[in-house]
């Protein structure tokens, strides 16, 4: 409702301005939450966001447009994949399965991600490799899977190797493929044992 007013009566600079706004503070709220989604306790997290859900569409949704009309559009891309992020935290758990799918293709679709900060860039890879993988597309799941893997060992993010380590050896689970860690480094890597 806001951004429908602002979008109507505010020139096009202090509108843009103010849509960043809103996606920034819809952020510092919605994020925490998203983080705390699937971890012990979290149903006052996952009902946050259901009632933030509105507000972060409609801020994707300008976002979306800002990235893909051009220009000067470095802190509109990281505000995209933060928000496509925090929603694709909510679809996992409710929603449609091809309006998630869509959203997220959509978004990192639209988007430079060797241009974001590389943390950012092992999410949105992760989020799309384990989507992908969760609907049978595995040949591009572990192709995002592979980069995001890289990434985060070139840029020492353990914690993101780690997340990343476990959705592909839920992959190998999923197909009944036995893995060791050893095992699953060397393939992921390209190494030889």
């Amino acid at each position: 409702l806001l951004l429908g007013f602002a979008a109507d009566h505010l020139d096009a600079d202090l509108w843009g301005a103010t849509a960043d706004t809103h996606a920034e503070v819809m952020l510092a709220q919605a994020e925490p939450w998203a983080a705390a989604i699937g971890q012990r306790d979290s149903v006052a997290a996952l009902e946050e966001l259901e009632g933030a859900a509105e507000n972060l569409e409609a801020a994707h949704a300008h976002t979306l447009t800002r990235v893909r009309a051009g220009g000067d559009v470095a802190h509109a891309s990281s505000l995209l994949a933060r928000l496509t992020l925090c929603l694709h935290a909510l679809a996992t758990v409710r929603g449609s399965a091809s309006e998630h799918r869509r959203m997220v293709e959509d978004s990192l679709g639209a988007l430079d991600l060797d241009a974001l900060d590389p943390l950012l860039t092992i999410r949105a890879l992760r989020a799309r490799g384990a989507l992908r993988l969760r609907q049978g597309q595995s040949t591009t799941a572990l192709r995002d899977l592979d980069r995001a893997l890289q990434l985060a060992e070139a840029e020492g993010r353990a914690a993101a190797e780690a997340e990343v380590l476990i959705e592909l050896a839920l992959h190998h689970h999923h197909r009944r493929e036995p893995v060791s860690y050893t095992h699953l480094r060397a393939h992921e890597t390209g190494r030889n044992l």
